[in-house]
Order: structure tokens, then sequence, then C-alpha cells
């Protein structure tokens, strides 16, 4: 696997910014978009989704090639693949097209940047020279850019009043990597588990491809404050084959009442099954710039573990 450079990673907000910068007109207005994005892109597409939760316009995310039934015609699309020849991308394109969808497609060429234009589609180019983990950043801001041209300017405006904070933000956090590297500690040759609330769960995607790129190795995440059936019998199995599993939860103001409350009880389920929890608090923070925060404090943890893995030591 190619690792992504490190600076990079750590220029995510200004990568949001030339997303931002990008013209991305779509050519008509809109209630409702479904994003279609596989891999690291699928952070880009959850997080617009997260950020659109409580505003009038529905961001749905598509994470692989099956388009709902009621994509019809007419109705808009955005397809993000970076390198543009992400084969199941691909196939939700020349769905959608069939189906007579208005698809809007954000890449930097491949197969689906040739389909797009000569489809006559939308077409917002990003360049080349980078890897799926650090285009996220771009692909956000472009995303919020479409959107905005669409007649919903919330996530993008949201974006803009905060990449200055998120800069000021990672400075420090590059300036004392004491914490990042505390955490990375915690979670070096084992199988993080990270989970963020339900409207914030692009934090804890990110967070996972980021540590599968470093770690050269699995990692699992999810949502709170709801645990499935699996999850639940999962964290209750005390064997050999669970005593490896690090969890990490990133602990957001969700704003609603009965969603704290469950968070709190999650965290007392998983406290009587004796499993160890790193809580990483962003409740003080406004909840766009506290996901962002995340993501971007993900990154250096998951470089502090990179660091680590080629030292061959803890």
């Amino acid at each position: 696997m190619h690792l992504t450079d490190i600076r990079q990673v750590l220029d995510f907000p200004e990568l949001i910014e030339k997303g931002l910068a990008i013209k991305a007109p779509m050519r008509h207005e809109s209630r409702e978009a479904c994003v279609f994005a596989s891999g690291p892109a699928s952070v880009s597409a959850q997080f617009a989704s997260d950020v659109s939760a409580r505003t009038p316009f529905r961001v749905i995310p598509a994470l692989d090639e099956r388009v709902p039934g009621w994509l019809a015609e007419g109705k808009d699309a955005i397809v993000v693949s970076y390198s543009g020849d992400e084969a199941r991308m691909i196939e939700a394109y020349r769905t959608l097209k069939g189906r007579g969808c208005a698809v809007h497609c954000i890449t930097s060429g491949g197969t689906l940047g040739d389909m797009c234009r000569e489809d006559g589609n939308d077409l917002v180019r990003m360049p080349a020279g980078m890897t799926p983990r650090s285009a996220v950043g771009m692909e956000i801001g472009a995303i919020a850019s479409l959107l905005r041209s669409a007649g919903a300017p919330f996530v993008y405006d949201s974006l803009k009043r905060t990449t200055d904070a998120l800069k000021e933000r990672r400075d420090r956090q590059a300036e004392d990597t004491e914490e990042a590297s505390r955490i990375a500690g915690l979670l070096y040759g084992k199988t993080p588990a990270i989970y963020s609330p339900i409207d914030s769960i692009a934090a804890a995607r990110r967070w996972k491809y980021s540590l599968d790129e470093d770690s050269g190795s699995l990692s699992i995440f999810g949502e709170m404050p709801d645990f499935d059936h699996n999850e639940i019998v999962g964290w209750a199995d005390l064997g050999a084959q669970t005593k490896d599993v690090r969890l990490v939860l990133l602990r957001m103001a969700t704003g609603i009442p009965e969603y704290e409350y469950n968070i709190r009880c999650m965290e007392e389920v998983l406290h009587e099954y004796r499993r160890d929890i790193t809580v990483i608090d962003y409740r003080d923070k406004e909840m766009v710039l506290a996901e962002l925060e995340a993501m971007l404090f993900g990154d250096m943890v998951s470089l502090e573990i990179r660091k680590r893995r080629e030292a061959g030591g803890p």
C-alpha cells in the first residue's frame, strides 16, 4: 500500500478550502442529493450527510454501488471517486445514467471522468498527485460547493466558518504530539474500535481508514448510541479473540437528550464488561468543528502509529 505523504495529511484544512474554491455548478436547485462514494472517499459523503442532518436539504450517503429504488429520473446524485477507476462507482454511475438521474461527478479523471464528460454531466475535476486519503479534504469542500450551487449552502457556510479554527488546532497539535503519542501507544499492535455519535459518524469512519493505512492492519468503527445485537454479544465476550481490541469513544454534543442518555448507558455497559475505554471529549465544541477536529486528531494518532511501525518498536 502506498502511504499518504504526511504533509498532505496535515494539510487537511487547506485542502477543504481548495475544495470550497472549486466552481461546481449544479444546473438546477434541488431538495435532496444522494452521494455515492466508497473507501476513504466515503468520509466526504458521510460528512455532508452528518452536517445536513438538521437542515431541510437531505444528503443521503450511498457507500457502495447499490442505487436506492427511489432514485429515479431527474433525481440528483453525486458520484465521488478520486481515481475514477473504482469498479463500484463506475457501476453506480452506469445505473444512475440508465435511470435518467442528474449525475454530478467528483474525480481526478479515469473511466468515471471520461464517461461523465462524454455524457455531458457535471464534472468537478480534482488535481492529480494525491492519494484517496489525502483527497478527502478537497472532496468535502467540493461536495459543499456543489450543494451550495443547488440552493443548499449550509455545509459550505459551516466549513467557511470553521477552517481557520481547524488550522489553529492543527498547528497546536503538531507542536505538541504528547496526547496523540499516548493514544497511539494504547492502540499500537491492537485492534482499534472507534465509535462516534450517529450524527458525527464521519469522524469514526475517518479514523478507521487512516488507522488501516498507517498500522497495516484492520480496525473497526461504529456509531453511538445504539449497538446492534452482534456488537453487544461481541463486547460481552471476554475470550482470547477479543482481548486485543481497544475502544475509543469520540464524544461530541448531540443536542438530543435521549442520545446523551443512551450513550451514557452504553459506556456503563462497556464498563460492566470490563472494557478499557479511551474517551476523547469534544462536547465543548460546535458540531462541525468537533467532527473535523476529531478527524484531524485521528490522523495525528494514526501518524504516530506509523512512526512506531516504521521504527519496529512500541
